[in-house]
C-alpha cells in the first residue's frame, strides 16, 4: 500500500489515479528504478540480438562467391583426371604430374572453400595455398602450349579462362571486408 500524493488517502501500489480525489499518481522510487532496469535490460537484449544476427549473416555476394568458387575446382578435377589418365597411358611424367597437381590443388580448394563458407580463417589459408599451386600449374601448362606450335591459341585461353578468374577470386577473398567475416 501507498498514500495518494494529493490527498494522502491510502491506495494500492498499482493504482495510477486516486479513487478518492482522482489525482494522477507518481511512480514510487522503487517502481521507477525497476522500470529503468527493465528498459535497460530490453535495450541490451536488443543490441545483443542485433550483433549476433549481424555476425551470423554475411552478405549475399560472399555466399555467391563461395558457390562460384566451388564450380571451378570441380571442373579442374576433371581436367586433372584427364591429364592423369593420358599421362599414365603415354608414360609422360610431366603430363601425369600436372594432372596430379591440378587434382590435388582442386580438392584442397574445395576444402578451403567449404571452410570459408563456414567462416573459418584456416579456410582462407588452405584456399590460398591450393590456388597458388593451381595457378602455377596452369601457367606452366600455358607456357608449354605457347612454346608448342601444335595447338595455336590454347596457351592464351588457359591464361584467360583458368588463371585470371583464380587470381580475381583469390584477391576478392583477401579483401578486408570479406576477411572480417572469418573467425
Amino acid at each position: 500500500m501507498k498514500n495518494c500524493t494529493a490527498c494522502n488517502q491510502e491506495i494500492t501500489l498499482d493504482v495510477k489515479f486516486c479513487p478518492e480525489c482522482g489525482a494522477k499518481q507518481e511512480l514510487q522510487e522503487v517502481e521507477k528504478v525497476n522500470e529503468i532496469q527493465e528498459v535497460e535490460t530490453f535495450s541490451q537484449s536488443q543490441e545483443t540480438n542485433a550483433v549476433m544476427t549481424e555476425k551470423k549473416r554475411y552478405p549475399a555476394i560472399y555466399t555467391v562467391l563461395c558457390v562460384l568458387t566451388l564450380a571451378g575446382p570441380i571442373h579442374v578435377i576433371l581436367i586433372g583426371l584427364f591429364y592423369l589418365i593420358f599421362g599414365s597411358a603415354l608414360k609422360d611424367v610431366s603430363i601425369f604430374v600436372t594432372g596430379l597437381l591440378w587434382t590435388v590443388s582442386s580438392l584442397g580448394t574445395i576444402i578451403g572453400t567449404v571452410m570459408l563458407f563456414k567462416k573459418r580463417k584456416k579456410g582462407l589459408v588452405i584456399y590460398t595455398i591450393n590456388q597458388v599451386v593451381y595457378i602455377l600449374t596452369a601457367i606452366y601448362v600455358a607456357k608449354q602450349c605457347l612454346d608448342s606450335d601444335r595447338i595455336e591459341g590454347i596457351g592464351e585461353v588457359i591464361l584467360v579462362l583458368l588463371v585470371l578468374p583464380a587470381l580475381i577470386f583469390l584477391g576478392v577473398f583477401w579483401f578486408s571486408k570479406f576477411r572480417n567475416y572469418l573467425r
